[in-house]
């Protein structure tokens, strides 16, 4: 969504702009302003794979190499593991935080990777609840993936799942 409020300033020369604090950001800034967000990271345990993104940002899985990837490759910016505050389980650490830039707000894309374990998807039921509690509803600000066992995360799913979502 183009902000009509964002006009005036992106008329004004770089010189003038630089003098200028604009009421509402221009989409770029507002991007830019996202990326720089400062945030503790979660660390990685001693002897975990270092697997890298395109970008070269380390991640715990090769799943998760592959969703940063696409997200990348769409244009979509985002945070790896930003800490969120949910009301019913305190801080998280989201796997991916989505910055919709055209409706100035976050979606959280979850991957579950380890769906054959019972004990590892009651937690994840139990996270998805917590998520709607907080707003963050599944197909809108909340995208979710998932694998386990034989089933591996499944490529054309995530590029429907995250286009379907980002479409204009």
């Amino acid at each position: 969504m183009y902000h009509a409020l964002a006009r005036p300033f992106e008329k004004l020369t770089p010189e003038r702009q630089a003098l200028v604090t604009p009421y509402v950001l221009p989409d770029d800034l507002y991007i830019q302003s996202f990326l720089a967000t400062e945030y503790e990271r979660k660390g990685f345990f001693d002897g975990a794979p270092v697997i890298l993104t395109e970008n070269g940002e380390r991640v715990r899985s090769k799943s998760e190499k592959i969703i940063a990837d696409k997200l990348s490759s769409m244009g979509i910016p985002y945070l790896y593991e930003c800490p969120l505050y949910l009301k019913k389980i305190g801080w998280i650490h989201p796997d991916f935080t989505l910055l919709d830039a055209r409706e100035r707000t976050t979606v959280i894309l979850e991957h579950f990777g380890l769906m054959q374990d019972l004990s590892y998807v009651v937690q994840a039921m139990r996270k998805v609840d917590c998520y709607i509690y907080d707003g963050y509803v599944p197909g809108d600000r909340l995208l979710i993936t998932h694998e386990g066992g034989t089933q591996v995360l499944d490529h054309e799913s995530l590029d429907l799942l995250i286009s379907h979502r980002f479409s204009s």
